[in-house]
C-alpha cells in the first residue's frame, strides 16, 4: 500500500521553540495504525540565512527577474509597463537559504527508501479534520494508474488567483499561480526530477510553478495546513523594493530594522584611522549606535557608562573609552558587557597590565575578551559568535570608502543657526539616530569649507538650455509615498529653464503623474546647488536631494506647496558597504527651517555642502542649517546620485491635502551647479562620463 513512509520538518538550530512547537502539533495527529506522525518525524537542520554558509549558484541562482514573478502571479498595474519586467532581482540571504533547505530535503527524500515523504517548515499547523481531508485526497491519487510527483497541501493563490484544471471535489492541478511550499507530500521520483531540475532560479515557491508542466503535481481543494499567524518570520522579500519602484505598492510603510545586540556595552580597540572605523561601522550594522575615534567621551555619556545609567546615548565604543579604570569600572557596572581588542591596538589601556588588574577579562575562555585582528572572510563569524549576533547579510565591511573619522563626534558650530520659527519634526527610531532630548554636549570640531575652484575636481554648470541625456535621466518609477507616478513625459524645457511638472493622469498604478531627473554619474562629498522656483500648493513637494540604496542614504532639500517660506532638510543613515541589505528609515530625521521669504515668487539658489564630517544647507550662500557626525546621524559616506524632483505625498501631515484643481502645477529649475573631488567618485572619472556638449558644461580641472 502506498503511504507517506516519513515526514521532514525544516528547522533552523536558532528556532528551537518553534521545534518544540511542531513535536507537540505531530504528537497529537495520528495516521495508519494509530502512530502518531511524531514517531515518523526527522528534523532537518534548516541552512540558516544569518549564518556564514556559502549557497552554490549551480543550486540556487540568486538573480532572477520581475517577469519570472508576473508568471506567477500576474500584476495588472504592470500590464502596459514591460519595461519593467526586464529587471533582474537579487535574492535575499532567507530566501536563499529556504531553497537551499528545500533542495537538501529533497535530496533525503530521493535517496531513501520511503516512497512518498511529507515536507513541512517548522511555522504552520494542521486544521480540524485535516488528516481526513488529506487521506480523501490520498485515496483518490493512489487510485489513479500513473503516480504522482507531489501533493500541495498548504498554499495561497496568486492575487489574481491561481490557474488550475479541476480533477474532483477533492483535488485540482495547479498550473501556475501557487505561493508557499509550508506543507506538501513529495514523492521520491519527484524528488529526483526536481534535483535534476536545478539550480533553484529566485525563491523557491515561485520557481516550481514553472515545474507544473513537467511534473505530475496536485493540490488539496483547500489549503488544510497553515502558517502560524504569531510566528513572526525570517524572509526577506526581494520583490518588495521592485514593486515599489513600479508603483505597485502605494503606501509606504517604515522598513523596521530588528537588531540582534545585546543591550551590554561593547568597548574596543584597535589602530586609530580606518581600522577603528571599519569595525565600529560593523558593530553598526549588528545594531550598535557606535561612536569611534572619540579622544574625550562627553561628560554625561561617561557618566552614564560608568554608572550603569540606561540614559547612556551609545551601544558601543571603538577607541572612545582610554583608562583601565574606566574599564574595570564599567566591566563592574555591566556584567555582561564585551571587550574588543585588535592586535596593533594602541589604546589598549590591558597592556602592561597583570590579569587580575583586568578583572581576569585577559582570559579567552571569560568570554569577555576577543583579541584578533577582524577583516577576513572569518570576522563575521568570530564576532557575530562573540556577541551573540545573528550575521547580516552581505560581506566584512571592506570598502576603501571607509575612512577615519566616521563614527566620530563633530557637531555645528553655531547651533543659533536654526533660527525663530525653526523645529525638529517626527523622526525614526533608528539604531543609527541620536534620540530627540538626547544630544551630546561636545566641542565643535570645525570641518573645511569646499573650494569651489578645486584643483583635481569635477565642475558641472547646466543652464537647461537643453536637456543634456549624457548628464541626466528622467526617471520612469515611483516609491510607495508618492501619489504620482514619474515619467518623462512631465520633464520639458521652458523659456525659464526646466520645467518639473505634475498633473492629473491617470494610470493604473497611480492617479497622477510626475517629473524627476537624477545624474546618471554618482558623486562622493561636494557643494550641489540648484537654482529654481517650486510649486505651490497643498500636497505639493519640491525636492533637491542626493540619494542611494543598499544601503540607503540621503541627503535632502524639500519644499513643502503648502508653506513655500519655510524649507525642510533631512538626512537618513545606513551602515554598511555597497550592497548591504540595510535600508532602514521612513522619516528620517527631518527638521523645518524658516527661510524668511516666500521661495514660489522668484527664483532662489538651494544648495548641499557634503564633507566627510558634517552637512550643511544653504539658501542663496546663507548658512541656514549644519550638522556633524552623530548629530543626530553619521555622515553618509557612499557614493550618492543627484536629483531634482517634484512629487506628492500621500501623508498629508507633511504635505497637506492635494488640491487637483490647482493641476497641472510646475516646478522650474534655472540651473544646476556642482562641485566634487574626482578622488570622493564613484571610482569614475566623469570627463569621460559627464557630458560638454551643448549647454551642459564640464570643467575636469587636474594638479600641475
Amino acid at each position: 500500500m502506498k503511504r507517506i513512509g516519513r515526514v521532514y520538518v525544516i528547522n533552523l538550530d536558532r528556532q528551537a521553540p518553534r521545534w518544540c512547537r511542531m513535536q507537540r502539533e505531530l504528537a497529537r495527529l495520528r495516521g495508519h495504525g494509530g502512530a502518531t506522525l511524531l514517531g515518523l518525524t526527522t528534523r532537518f537542520s534548516a541552512v540558516d540565512g544569518k549564518a556564514d554558509v556559502e549557497i552554490p549558484a549551480h543550486e540556487v541562482e540568486p538573480v532572477y527577474s520581475l517577469a519570472d514573478q508576473l508568471y506567477v502571479d500576474p500584476e495588472p498595474m504592470l500590464a502596459q509597463s514591460r519595461p519593467f519586467e526586464a529587471r533582474d532581482i537579487r535574492m535575499s540571504r532567507p530566501e536563499l537559504a529556504v531553497a537551499k533547505s528545500h533542495l537538501d530535503t529533497w535530496r533525503l527524500v530521493a535517496a531513501s527508501n520511503e516512497q512518498f515523504a511529507l515536507i513541512l517548515e517548522d511555522d504552520v499547523y494542521f486544521e480540524a479534520g485535516a488528516l481526513q481531508r488529506i487521506a480523501s485526497g490520498w485515496r483518490e491519487l493512489t487510485a489513479q494508474p500513473e503516480p504522482f510527483d507531489m501533493l500541495y497541501l498548504s498554499f495561497r493563490e496568486a492575487a489574481s488567483g491561481a490557474e488550475k484544471e479541476p480533477v474532483s471535489d477533492a483535488l485540482f492541478r495547479p498550473v501556475r499561480g501557487i505561493w508557499q511550499m509550508s506543507g506538501y507530500v513529495l514523492s521520491r521520483e519527484g524528488a529526483r526530477k526536481l534535483i535534476a531540475a536545478a539550480p533553484i532560479r529566485g525563491p523557491v515557491d515561485l520557481w516550481i510553478n514553472y515545474r507544473f508542466g513537467e511534473l505530475r503535481v496536485f493540490a488539496t481543494s483547500q489549503s488544510i495546513i497553515q502558517q502560524r499567524p504569531d510566528g513572526g518570520s525570517d524572509n526577506a522579500y526581494s520583490i518588495l523594493p521592485v514593486l515599489s519602484t513600479a508603483g505597485v505598492l502605494s503606501k509606504e510603510k517604515p522598513n523596521l530594522y530588528q537588531p540582534g545586540k545585546s543591550p551590554a556595552p561593547v568597548i574596543a580597540f584597535t589602530e586609530p584611522g580606518r581600522s577603528a572605523d571599519r569595525l565600529a561601522m560593523a558593530l553598526s550594522m549588528l545594531g550598535y549606535r557606535c561612536c569611534s575615534d572619540v579622544a574625550d567621551l562627553p561628560a554625561e555619556e561617561r557618566r552614564a557608562l560608568l554608572a550603569g545609567d540606561k540614559s547612556r546615548v551609545f551601544d558601543a565604543y571603538v577607541n572612545s573609552v582610554h583608562s583601565q579604570a574606566d574599564v574595570n569600572r564599567t566591566l563592574r557596572k555591566h556584567p555582561s558587557a564585551r571587550v574588543v581588542v585588535e592586535p596593533g591596538a594602541t589604546g589598549w589601556p590591558g597592556v602592561g597590565f597583570a590579569n587580575d588588574d583586568m578583572l581576569g577579562i585577559a582570559s579567552t575562555q571569560s568570554g569577555k575578551l576577543l583579541t584578533r585582528k577582524l577583516g577576513d572572510t572569518q570576522s563575521w563569524s568570530d564576532l557575530c559568535r562573540f556577541l551573540g549576533c545573528p550575521k547580516p547579510e552581505g560581506a566584512y565591511p571592506d570598502s576603501d570608502l571607509i575612512s577615519g573619522g566616521l563614527f566620530s563626534l563633530t557637531r555645528a558650530a553655531d547651533s543659533s543657526i536654526l533660527g525663530v520659527g525653526s523645529r525638529t519634526l517626527k523622526g525614526d527610531p533608528s539604531p543609527w539616530i541620536v534620540p530627540p532630548r538626547r544630544c551630546l554636549s561636545h566641542a565643535a570640531i570645525p570641518a573645511p569649507s569646499i573650494s569651489v575652484a578645486a584643483r583635481d575636481g569635477v565642475h558641472l554648470r547646466d543652464p537647461f538650455a537643453r536637456f543634456d541625456t549624457g548628464t541626466w535621466r528622467a526617471l520612469s518609477d515611483t516609491f510607495p509615498g508618492n501619489r504620482a507616478l514619474f515619467t518623462p513625459d512631465n520633464v520639458a524645457l521652458a523659456p525659464e529653464g526646466l520645467a518639473l511638472t505634475l498633473r492629473r493622469s491617470p494610470a493604473v498604478v497611480r492617479e497622477y503623474s510626475a517629473g524627476s531627473i537624477h545624474t546618471l554619474a554618482g558623486f562622493r562629498y561636494g557643494r550641489f546647488e540648484a537654482e529654481l522656483k517650486p510649486a505651490k500648493g497643498s500636497g505639493l513637494v519640491t525636492g533637491l536631494f542626493l540619494h542611494r540604496y543598499f544601503p540607503r542614504q540621503e541627503i535632502d532639500i524639500e519644499l513643502l506647496g503648502k508653506d513655500t517660506t519655510r524649507l525642510l532638510v533631512n538626512v537618513y543613515y545606513n551602515p554598511g558597504d555597497e550592497g548591504a541589505q540595510l535600508n532602514y528609515g521612513h522619516r528620517g530625521t527631518p527638521i523645518l527651517l524658516d527661510m524668511g521669504f516666500d521661495a514660489a515668487e522668484d527664483f532662489h539658489r538651494y544648495a548641499i555642502e557634503w564633507l566627510p564630517t558634517c552637512m550643511r544647507w544653504f539658501v542663496d550662500d546663507k548658512l541656514l542649517h549644519e550638522r556633524g557626525s552623530w548629530d543626530p546621524t553619521p555622515v553618509p559616506h557612499l557614493p550618492m546620485e543627484f536629483f531634482v524632483n517634484l512629487w506628492s505625498a500621500h501623508s498629508e501631515e507633511l504635505a497637506g491635502r492635494l488640491d487637483a484643481a490647482a493641476l497641472p502645477a510646475s516646478t522650474l529649475v534655472r540651473s544646476v551647479q556642482i562641485d566634487a573631488h574626482r578622488c570622493c567618485l564613484d571610482g569614475r572619472d566623469l570627463r569621460g562620463e559627464l557630458s560638454a556638449r551643448g549647454s551642459a558644461t564640464l570643467h575636469a580641472s587636474s594638479q600641475t
